[in-house]
């Protein structure tokens, strides 16, 4: 007893030392609400080529500003302009259109008779627009997306909020083509109505060139005198630099020489209209954003983020990060809308899932983001391949690994499944090599290493007891620092991809119950005692559970589950025995003490959980009804169509074609609370999780693997290790 009360005090010493939240200057509201906004977005612009441009105007721009790497879910198919434009204006994620559906038309936006008629046959009497006001023609048909996608109402939020709030808006750019029509900065400003306020969006506001894509280009004089002509407080005014994006539509039809030449000459006009926008910033105090909405094809390619860049008294220089990622340099699309509202002094952001970006101060960003933005590419560029060998190991290795155990070749078999057994370690060390190293070349380097570093220990419980500590203790020092480990892991989250910024996501936390598990039930037949299973269980929920460092909903169901299961089976309790009940009780204590801590935490730091909390208390079932359909159909998806079920369902045919032909089951009587653990775990976690498909897929890959190598051990007569018994003192 007084071991764990010890025990406990360490836990919650602990968790005062991570009560307090992580040094980031906030950007401050301050006197400044009615200066007018202005947002230069070049859609497709590289954040590689902007943050290493050595261009004046832009040296200029980023060396006083708060710059950063913003995501819109590129990895998903998700960068067509349209899409990522409503999705900032909408200010929630879930109006993106479906990845299979097509990507969203290109917009047409005006008050022209078509235009006009449109709205009027799609949204009848409140389809009309008036004097300076523009008309999104398609308003009918993205809000029925959005109505299907997500909730009713989630379409131009941003512009609404606005004008609310006496702001109006106005759209200065032109994106057309001879093909069609297209002016996507109105999904960004426009109101629920598919209203922008004033603007000019026709063909005059560029100038001719036939030597560009398309015979025309941005007119740097004509925008900087639309702007000057619609500067007033209280006014958001939205410039669309539209030369990148034609470059990038025209991209093949051009030789590569002249792409690049032309690209060259963009980038120095883009230059030379940001040091004019600077000086006119100097003379009328406007706040500056600038940013690239979505992704060209290179940056698809290269898994690139789009860059975002805020200029403004209140924003010091330095990395841009919010509540959303909690991650330096990095912030997500649907962050823009409730930082923009910020700025404009507007504190009513109901309905949007972003948070306001705040500054990490630092002298000159631009460094870090380069840095940050050669080991995303990195990552992004070998996980698929990484991946695929992972998978491919596991699968060679459990074959492989029962033909040996029956032709009874103990040493090779051995010598493979430890190989497996070591891989999700090499997974989360390998980022501590330079991003060079990260490649498949890498990859099955350090797997060969480590298995043979692992193969000189000789007992196999002992192989496996250090094996598990070093995975188990590496992931919680990672979380502990920051997870500057796990965003960079090929089995890690992706950045671009924006499912998850931060905490232990589903692909690491299979190995993290499994090896938890085998931890602590291997350190308890050591030293015949049940306080380190304990300590060591508590820790892992602890990890998974705590707000700050990224508490996953489905994980915290899959440890709290596992772990009560395991301590049911190890203390053989019957449901007429009161500790059952206490064991039980007090995994719903756990979640219920997680869930209301983090919704009592302001807005801003809550993490998912709290939010779901929230919709609960706010009676705002349907809300949650969608969140969960999301999730299993999600589940159901990645069921039928993920690379990962195939290793699920061939640790059943192994376990299956076994049975069979060996007549003898995988399973050794001292295994058996602990197979049950990992397994009812993973089953929790793929049921509990949108993706839990991979995480029972890395669990039993951490699981099965053990079983294979204990049976494997079998087949030594007479030699099983045990662990020397402990001396009482």
């Amino acid at each position: 007893m007084n071991r764990m009360v010890r025990l406990a005090s360490w836990l919650l010493l602990a968790a005062g030392m991570l009560w307090s939240n992580q040094g980031c200057l906030a950007a401050r509201a301050g006197g400044g609400e009615e200066r007018p906004i202005v947002i230069v977005a070049a859609d497709k612009m590289d954040s590689g080529e902007l943050f290493g441009s050595s261009l004046p105007a832009i040296h200029r721009l980023l060396s006083g500003s708060a710059s950063g790497l913003m995501n819109s879910r590129s990895d998903n198919g998700l960068y067509d302009s349209a899409s990522s434009y409503l999705t900032i204006g909408a200010g929630i994620r879930s109006t993106y259109p479906a990845p299979r559906r097509q990507p969203l038309p290109q917009v047409k936006l005006g008050r022209d008779e078509a235009v006009v008629n449109l709205r009027h046959w799609s949204l009848g009497a409140a389809g009309k627009i008036a004097g300076t006001e523009l008309g999104l023609a398609e308003i009918g048909w993205v809000r029925q997306l959005a109505l299907q996608e997500s909730q009713p109402e989630t379409t131009g939020r941003l512009g609404a909020l606005l004008a609310r709030h006496g702001w109006r808006t106005c759209l200065i750019g032109n994106l057309d083509t001879p093909q069609a029509e297209h002016r996507p900065g109105g999904l960004l400003v426009m109101n629920e109505r598919g209203v922008v306020d004033a603007g000019m969006v026709d063909s005059g506001i560029n100038e001719t060139d036939p030597d560009f894509p398309y015979g025309q280009r941005f007119s740097s004089a004509k925008s900087l005198a639309a702007l000057r002509a619609n500067l007033a407080p209280r006014r958001v005014i939205l410039i669309e630099w539209g030369d990148f994006y034609r470059l990038d539509l025209y991209q093949e039809e051009m030789m590569p020489p002249r792409y690049e030449k032309l690209k060259e000459k963009t980038w120095r006009r883009f230059d030379r209209f940001i040091g004019q926008l600077l000086k006119l910033q100097e003379q009328a105090g406007f706040a500056l954003i600038v940013t690239g909405p979505s992704v060209s094809r290179k940056g698809v390619w290269k898994s690139f983020l789009e860059p975002l860049v805020i200029r403004d008294p209140d924003f010091s220089s330095g990395l841009l990060t919010s509540g959303t990622t909690k991650w330096p340099g990095v912030v997500a699309n649907v962050d823009l809308a409730p930082t923009l509202l910020r700025l404009a002094g507007v504190t009513d952001t109901a309905g949007l899932t972003g948070r306001v970006v705040t500054v990490q101060a630092m002298a000159d960003p631009r460094p870090a983001l380069e840095r940050l933005n050669e080991r995303l590419a990195a990552v992004n560029g070998s996980r698929r391949t990484v991946l695929d060998w992972y998978m491919g190991l596991i699968s060679f290795g459990w074959i492989a690994g029962w033909l040996c155990l029956w032709q009874r070749w103990k040493g090779v078999g051995g010598w493979l499944l430890s190989g497996v057994l070591a891989i999700p370690l090499v997974l989360i060390v390998l980022p501590l090599a330079p991003p060079a190293f990260w490649g498949l070349a890498g990859f099955l380097t350090l797997t060969l290493l480590l298995t043979v570093l692992a193969l000189q220990i000789k007992p196999l419980l002992l192989r496996v007891t250090v094996l598990s500590f070093l995975t188990w203790g590496i992931l919680i020092v990672d979380q502990l620092l920051g997870w500057q480990l796990i965003r960079f892991s090929a089995l890690g989250y992706s950045a671009a991809a924006g499912a998850r910024y931060y905490g232990m996501g589903n692909e690491f936390m299979g190995p993290f119950i499994a090896s938890a598990l085998l931890l602590g039930d291997l350190l308890r037949r050591y030293t015949r005692r049940n306080w380190p299973v304990l300590a060591v269980l508590g820790i892992t929920l602890f990890v998974l559970s705590w707000p700050q460092l990224g508490a996953k909903f489905g994980g915290i169901i899959a440890g709290t589950v596992a772990f009560s299961f395991y301590l049911v089976l190890l203390y053989r309790l019957h449901w007429r025995d009161k500790r059952l009940w206490l064991v039980l009780a007090g995994g719903f204590a756990v979640l219920l003490t997680v869930g209301l801590w983090d919704f009592w935490r302001h807005p801003d730091q809550q993490t998912h959980i709290g939010r779901f909390v929230g919709l609960f208390f706010s009676k705002r079932f349907v809300e949650v009804g969608m969140i969960i359909g999301r999730k299993i159909e999600m589940d159901i998806k990645l069921t039928l169509f993920s690379p990962w079920m195939r290793i699920i369902l061939l640790a059943l045919g192994v376990g299956v074609v076994n049975r069979l032909i060996l007549r003898q089951g995988l399973l050794r009587e001292e295994d058996r609370i602990v197979w049950r653990a990992i397994l009812v775990g993973g089953l929790t976690a793929y049921a509990m999780n949108d993706a839990g498909v991979l995480a029972f897929a890395t669990c039993l890959a951490f699981g099965f693997t053990y079983l294979l190598l204990r049976r494997l051990e079998a087949l030594r007569q007479g030699a099983r290790f045990r662990f020397p018994r402990m001396r009482k003192a």
